[in-house]
């Protein structure tokens, strides 16, 4: 094998591990809500990610704002975001309307994950990445 085959092989492997690793933007809107027509509800959640200020030594905080709706819309709260290599979490205070911990994994598609209720039960979230359900003429 001559030098610049294994060169080409090397540089080919390397750009091969830079692709596959995919950066992802924690910041966004994750929504799954929406109008439930049939028995007049407004179901699901969602959350806004935003950079916050940066703590004292400089990092990144990640802020957001989330609502859920059981049939009407809960008041929306701002919790602190975790966000590090693709995990994601947060705590949901009691006024948030459901409250407990979410953990999950943030795509370029969306955040997935499960909330741990305070009473012991989870559920599975899958909040797709698009536009709030506010946004849009759907609420009107």
């Amino acid at each position: 094998m001559s030098w610049s085959q294994l060169v080409f092989i090397i540089l080919c492997f390397c750009q091969g591990t830079v692709e596959s690793k995919e950066r992802i933007d924690c910041t966004g809107t994750f929504s799954n809500m929406h109008y439930n027509v049939q028995g007049g509800d407004l179901l699901g959640g969602e959350i806004k990610i935003v950079v916050g200020s940066p703590t004292t030594r400089g990092a990144v905080q990640y802020k957001g704002v989330f609502q859920y709706a059981g049939g009407g819309p809960f008041d929306p709260v701002i919790v602190d975001v975790r966000c590090r290599d693709g995990r994601v979490s947060f705590t949901l205070p009691e006024k948030s309307g459901l409250p407990g911990a979410f953990d999950g994994t943030i795509t370029s598609k969306g955040l997935e994950g499960v909330l741990r209720h305070r009473e012991g039960h989870e559920e599975e979230l899958d909040l797709p990445r698009r536009a709030s359900y506010w946004d849009g003429p759907m609420h009107r």
